[in-house]
């Protein structure tokens, strides 16, 4: 079966709460890995999951068929090294950026606000190289998505938790009559939920001598 290499962040638990656990005299939780389903839907589709963190002792596999960094962050200049090798030796690799993070904030009157960070991935260079920038705006459609966001309230003492839901244009729905049928990677998906995503800037005369 061919390999994939997944590069993606484990979530890390937030510092406060860390600090509880401590405070406690226990051990705070380890990171979660919230991209385990993709890992699980790519061996569904029979290729090997190989998980590579890209720290100082740990490089990308040789035998990788394909190369899947998700939600990169901060990489230093070796992390884009590796990349940018796998890349220019020929390996297939697909990179998953996102300029913004984003919270949504329960209102006191109801409702929900949303708010967003930006984020630098430190692959542009690599990505410059190659003739793609992703742009730093925020792309909204009027195409989209209903999400259910939890809120905790506070009733009589006691703590309930529900979901809410929250419709918002930064929560782009795709479907199918726009994915690209003429491309194996999107001509199986039915509909695609794009959250909080940005449009790709290409310079096409630097993208036609690598293409």
């Amino acid at each position: 079966d061919p390999k994939v290499a997944l590069v993606a962040p484990l979530q890390e638990i937030d510092p406060q709460v860390a600090m509880q656990y401590l405070q406690r005299g226990m051990q705070p939780p380890e990171p979660v890995d919230v991209y385990t389903s993709i890992a699980q839907y790519l061996q569904q589709e029979h290729y090997q999951v190989e998980r590579v963190s890209l720290t100082a002792d740990s490089r990308l596999p040789a035998d990788a068929d394909a190369l899947l960094v998700l939600n990169p962050s901060g990489f230093d200049e070796r992390q884009a090294f590796e990349i940018n090798r796998a890349i220019s030796n020929g390996t297939n690799t697909l990179i998953a950026v996102q300029l913004h993070t984003y919270g949504y904030q329960p209102g006191a009157r109801g409702g929900f606000t949303i708010s967003g960070a930006a984020q630098t991935s430190g692959l542009e260079s690599v990505l410059d190289a190659f003739g793609v920038a992703v742009d730093a705006r925020h792309l909204l459609d009027a195409s989209h998505e209903t999400l259910a966001v939890p809120r905790t309230q506070n009733i009589g003492g006691m703590r309930f938790q529900t979901n809410e839901p929250v419709r918002l244009p930064v929560q782009v729905k795709v479907t199918e009559a726009q994915m690209n049928q003429d491309s194996p990677l999107s001509n199986r998906i039915a509909n695609l939920l794009y959250l909080w995503g940005s449009a790709l800037d290409l310079d096409t005369a630097k993208i036609a001598p690598t293409a």
